[in-house]
């Protein structure tokens, strides 16, 4: 995989070149932990959502139970 985007400038140099890609590095880094933290975010959510769906999917069952009996 070529990591390297070309800036559109006629040469590069070297020290250039990693200053560039060491401050890409690290927006890189901070994009990956906003998303991490979102992930996380909707695991919890999830976890919530899922309770919801046992106690309902409960009282469903109830109803019938109770409708049949």
């Amino acid at each position: 995989m070529n990591l390297y985007a070309p800036t559109g400038k006629k040469l590069e140099n070297w020290p250039q070149w990693v200053e560039r890609l060491t401050k890409e590095n690290q927006e890189l880094r901070v994009d990956s932990l906003k998303l991490k933290e979102r992930c996380c975010e909707l695991f919890k959510e999830s976890e919530v959502l899922r309770r919801k769906v046992r106690e309902l999917e409960k009282e469903i069952m109830e109803v019938r139970a109770e409708s049949n009996g």
